[in-house]
């Protein structure tokens, strides 16, 4: 059994992590895809802050250049349209994605307080349940799913890999503040470039190839600075 004082954090780091995805759903409804993706990773910036006032120590530059360098590069190969036709329901989309960047980031700090003696699979598991909650109540009163082609073979690969990304995640998340490792997060651009290639062929745009190399630069010179920390 893993101790019982650690479960307010689970809950609530959870219940957190359930929640931003939830806005994070409704908000792609109304914007696209590209600029929830961009206002999303602002979440490296929200934690850094976040830290720094819980901890009352200032916010690391070198750090939060990394993270800068990090989101231009995700700019750039998202190369969102900022054309919308209802300028309310933007506005709204805008919100809920940040809102879902800022819950969240909240939730992977409080994540540290769970410890590494509790493992991940626990903590995956309280996620998945209280998920199944909340996304029965989004399908309820928010949101309609629609089937599409192939979508068994597509949500059992998704599951499959997501499953596999949270253990590890969230093992990582209790093992340190997630303002340490958020701007490693940024590489999953790089790896979805290189797996949309790879699979469907896709060719990379100029803006593409040079988002690439802001993102790489930006993680590479953290990974360098943490090892110096060492």
């Amino acid at each position: 059994m893993y101790p019982k004082e650690k479960m307010p954090y689970i809950i609530k780091s959870q219940v957190g992590i359930g929640i931003g995805t939830l806005f994070y759903f409704y908000g792609v409804k109304l914007i696209s895809l590209s600029e929830a993706v961009i206002l999303f990773c602002t979440n490296s910036i929200w934690s850094q802050i976040m830290v720094s006032i819980m901890n009352k120590e200032g916010i690391t530059k070198s750090r939060l250049f990394n993270s800068i360098l990090c989101i231009i590069g995700v700019i750039l190969i998202a190369n969102p349209q900022l054309k919308s036709q209802d300028q309310l329901q933007h506005v709204i989309g805008c919100l809920c994605i940040l809102a879902c960047s800022i819950i969240q980031s909240y939730a992977f700090i409080i994540m540290k307080q769970i410890g590494t003696e509790i493992p991940s699979s626990v903590t995956v598991t309280y996620f998945n349940v209280i998920m199944l909650f909340l996304s029965s109540v989004q399908q309820q009163y928010v949101a309609t799913f629609e089937y599409f082609d192939d979508y068994f073979f597509y949500s059992f690969g998704f599951s499959i890999f997501t499953l596999l990304a949270q253990v590890i995640k969230f093992r990582a998340q209790t093992m340190v503040t997630y303002d340490k490792i958020c701007n490693y997060s940024y590489s999953q651009m790089i790896y979805i470039i290189i797996i949309d290639f790879l699979v469907f062929r896709t060719v990379m745009s100029k803006l593409c190839i040079i988002g690439a190399l802001f993102i790489i630069s930006g993680v590479f010179k953290q990974l360098r600075e943490d090892r110096k920390l060492k």
